[in-house]
This record gives structure tokens, sequence and C-alpha cells, in this order.
């Protein structure tokens, strides 16, 4: 598994400058409207995931572009499934490079010798993963909490796990 390190950022449009990451209740503008349909298709066509598993991994994918624009100074690691949409959206090199310009002003890099230099360093990216999980949670539960909200403004309790199917995958996940 890699992480995200040693990219050109460009800040996030949230709030002002200093913010703390963790007032954060929905993903920024540009990050929220990013097209990832062709992304999610090469997924669909590699991997054996029910279409609510490409959506709520498409959503994590979101929620981690957001940490490594949020955090610029830590190294974000990805769970598995957001790693392997990683790699997908990596291989779209065009689109890839195209996004990471729009969102990050430079090319987001994928190190994937990460854990994988001996004991010490597999040590310290257990560290780092427990860390970026815990902030992918918060983060991803307050996104759902907001987009979960009724007409009244109050928000409906919302897990990770309950993504509604959005059904824009169907002919994708038919297709593989």
């Amino acid at each position: 598994m890699g992480e995200a390190r040693g990219a050109a950022r460009r800040p996030s449009t949230f709030g002002q400058p200093g913010r703390d990451p963790t007032d954060r209740h929905a993903l920024d503008p540009d990050i929220a409207a990013l097209n990832l349909e062709p992304i999610s298709y090469l997924v669909a066509m590699e991997q054996p995931w029910s279409l609510e598993k490409l959506d709520a991994t498409e959503l994590e994918y979101r929620c981690f572009l957001q940490l490594v624009r949020d955090r610029p100074d830590e190294n974000i690691v990805p769970s598995r499934d957001c790693d392997t949409y990683w790699h997908a959206h990596i291989l779209a090199l065009g689109l890839y490079l195209e996004h990471c310009q729009q969102l990050f002003g430079g090319p987001l890099l994928h190190y994937p010798f990460s854990g994988e230099l001996g004991p010490e360093d597999a040590a310290l990216q257990q560290q780092r993963f427990r860390r970026c999980r815990r902030l992918h949670t918060e983060l991803i539960n307050r996104v759902l909490r907001t987009q979960a909200c009724d007409t009244t403004g109050e928000a409906h309790e919302t897990a990770h796990t309950e993504v509604p199917q959005s059904g824009r995958h169907a002919d994708a996940a038919q297709g593989a």
C-alpha cells in the first residue's frame, strides 16, 4: 500500500487560512465536483465489487484527496480499497495529471514503498495508517452527516457503510 507524499499542493478553499481541518463538514467544491466516472468504470472492470462498495470507495477517495489537501505536511495513507481506486486513477494518466493540476497545482505523487523497507519502516507505516484511518473516518462521518441533512437542517446519523446506491455505475458493473 502506498501513501501520498511530495506533491505540489494548492491550498484548500475551505474557510480562512489556518482554520482547523477538523471543523470541515463538506468536501471542497472542486473535489466534490470532480468527474470520477471514468475511474469508477475502470475499477468496476477490474474488481468484483458491488455498486455500493464502488460508490463508497469513490467517496472514500474524494475524502482521501481532501485529507491530502488539508494536511500538506503529512504523508496520507489510504485504505487498501482506496489505494486500488487511486491506482486506477493513476493508470488514466492524462486525466490523473489534469485532476492533480486542478486540485493541487501539480502531480500528487504515489510512494509505493511505505512499510516495505524493514521492520522499523513497517511499524512507522502502521502508525501512519492508524492515524490516517482515524482522520478519514472523522472526515467521512462529518461529510455524510452533512449530506444526510433533511430540509429542516437536522442531521441524521449516517455510517460509512450506509452510503446509498446511486446506480451510476450499473453499466460498468454489468460488463464486469
